[in-house]
Order: C-alpha cells, then sequence, then structure tokens
C-alpha cells in the first residue's frame, strides 16, 4: 500500500550510505596525500643534503688538484731556479772577475730563458684555475638544478578535495500522499464500477 514512501525511504537511506562512503573515501585519501607529503618532505630534506654533501666533496677534490698543481709549478720554478744558480755562465764569468756589455749579455740571456720557463709553468697553473673555476660553476649548477627538482616535489602541500554535495533526499510525506491519493482514487473507481 506504501510502496512510494518505502521507495523514498530506501532511495534516502541508500543516498545516505552513498554520502557517507564519499565523505570517507575523501578522508582516507586526503590522509593518504597528507601522509606522501611529509614523507616527499623528509626525503626532500635527505636530497638537499646529499646534494649539499656531493659539492662540497666536488669541490674539495678539485681544490686538492689545483693546490698539487701550484705546488708542482713552485717546486719547479723553484728548482730550475737552484740549477740555473749552479751552472750559469754569467754567474761564473762575474766570480772570475770579468765584466763589460758581453758579460751582462749573458745574464739577460740567462735570465731571459728562466723568465720564460717560469712563465710556462705559471701558465699551466692559470689553465688549471680556470679548469677549477669552469668544473666548480658547472657543479654548482647541476647541484642547484637538482636542488630546485627535488624541492619541486614539496613545494605545494597537498589539499583535501572538494566536499561532495549533501544527498538529495526525497519527501517520504509526498510519496506517502501519493500513495493514499492512489488508493483512494482506486477504491473510488471500484465503488463507482458496482453502481
Amino acid at each position: 500500500m506504501c510502496a512510494g514512501a518505502a521507495a523514498a525511504r530506501a532511495a534516502n537511506e541508500n543516498a545516505k550510505r552513498q554520502h557517507r562512503y564519499t565523505m570517507w573515501k575523501r578522508y582516507h585519501n586526503t590522509v593518504q596525500g597528507y601522509s606522501k607529503y611529509k614523507i616527499q618532505k623528509v626525503q626532500n630534506k635527505v636530497a638537499q643534503n646529499n646534494i649539499s654533501r656531493g659539492l662540497y666533496r666536488a669541490y674539495d677534490r678539485a681544490q686538492t688538484k689545483i693546490n698539487r698543481v701550484e705546488d708542482q709549478v713552485w717546486q719547479a720554478n723553484h728548482k730550475a731556479f737552484i740549477q740555473g744558480m749552479k751552472k750559469s755562465a754569467y754567474g761564473d764569468l762575474l766570480a772570475s772577475g770579468k765584466s763589460g756589455k758581453s758579460i751582462q749579455r749573458f745574464g739577460i740571456l740567462e735570465a731571459g730563458a728562466l723568465g720564460r720557463y717560469y712563465a710556462g709553468n705559471v701558465s699551466k697553473l692559470t689553465q688549471a684555475r680556470e679548469d677549477f673555476g669552469a668544473g666548480t660553476k658547472f657543479d654548482q649548477m647541476k647541484a642547484g638544478e637538482a636542488s630546485w627538482n627535488s624541492f619541486a616535489g614539496v613545494a605545494f602541500a597537498p589539499t583535501p578535495g572538494i566536499a561532495p554535495p549533501k544527498a538529495v533526499k526525497q519527501s517520504v510525506g509526498w510519496a506517502l500522499f501519493g500513495d493514499i491519493m492512489g488508493t483512494a482514487s482506486t477504491v473510488a473507481s471500484g465503488v463507482a464500477a458496482f453502481k
């Protein structure tokens, strides 16, 4: 007799259950999103730390190499100076008491040869320093890129999804009224048929 009202009640209960499930699913997805975000934040901190350590390690290695080249250059220059003093024709001539313009030319030639040797070694050091500068700039650029890529994963915190609208309920009263009117109409037509 109250089929419409029963259907309306069942539809309302079903809509209520569906809305509750949708809200639970939204909550569950939000909690999972926040959990993943917290993990990503920890991973970002670890990545930033590793990037910094890698950059310092690369800088340290490059600085060690340039220090070794610098030591080699200064040792070679020092050795060349000592050898030049030991084998100096100009020094030998001066020590023997000779002098003059031709003897001064020996000194100028020896000083020029030593200067060229120094310049060649210092040029190697300058090239090593330029390579060091270029290498560290490249390392800084790669570290910056890796840092931004890591940060991109945590730049925006997750937000909850949009809440679904509340369930639209059917009017049980109107459905019951429709049932009553339908029954009354059936009864009235049955009574009219017996007259």
